[in-house]
């Protein structure tokens, strides 16, 4: 799974990127508002961990944006502050916790345990694809009739990012752009067709729906 961490101070964003990497497969970090919004739009994210003094945007209005794209993604928010309104805006805007610094870390480990129960109870984990396929975003496997089925790196990474953007369909370019980010290791349009024929056939064609003008979607 991946964690989003907005914190603009240095220091502490690289101390909680290294503790949360313990628990995380990646940890995206961002210094400011702006840039975590981003980030969270670039990214298939989990979990949301987010300051409340950023610059050029506030914690709770990233909090507040993030919920118009997806209404039941867990939410952390870590601040300095405890006045009453932030409280309120926290009840609000449905966070999971409202955590005051210095943060203890049994109290962050107590709030991402709640976590995972949440996206469990929501089915955010272990997630029903077309045809009957079901895909386990801890394990990062299919459960198939009874079978469990290993994915190669970049078919994770695929069904990660398409999961993130559930729905919709994503471009050819913007898929070998997120699994190979480096240029001197890019995976090729026809390398993607090769990987999306793979996979279909060990999750199903309803699973993967392609549109040979515009790109790939998850329904």
């Amino acid at each position: 799974m991946t964690i989003l961490v907005a914190e603009d101070d240095k220091v502490l964003r690289d101390s909680l990127a290294k503790f949360l990497s313990h628990y995380f497969r990646e940890v995206v970090t961002a210094e400011d508002g702006v840039y975590a919004m981003e980030k969270f739009t670039q990214n298939p994210v989990h979990v949301v961990m987010l300051d409340i003094v950023m610059p050029r945007m506030n914690g709770l209005e990233v909090a507040s944006n993030i919920r118009k794209h997806d209404p039941d993604i867990p939410i952390l928010i870590l601040t300095a502050h405890s006045e009453k309104e932030h409280l309120l805006s926290a009840v609000r805007l449905r966070l999971m916790e409202y955590l005051v610094k210095p943060v203890k870390m049994d109290a962050l480990k107590s709030a991402l345990a709640a976590c995972v129960v949440e996206m469990r109870q929501r089915g955010r984990l272990d997630i029903q694809l077309e045809g009957g396929a079901r895909y386990n975003a801890i394990s990062q496997k299919i459960h198939l009739n009874g079978s469990e089925i290993a994915l190669t790196r970049n078919e994770k990474l695929f069904m990660e990012y398409m999961l993130g953007h559930r729905g919709q369909v994503i471009s050819a370019d913007c898929i070998c752009q997120f699994i190979s980010p480096d240029p001197n290791d890019e995976i090729t349009l026809n390398g993607l067709r090769n990987l999306v024929y793979r996979l279909r056939g060990k999750i199903g064609n309803e699973a993967i729906i392609c549109h040979k003008e515009s790109g790939y979607m998850i329904p």
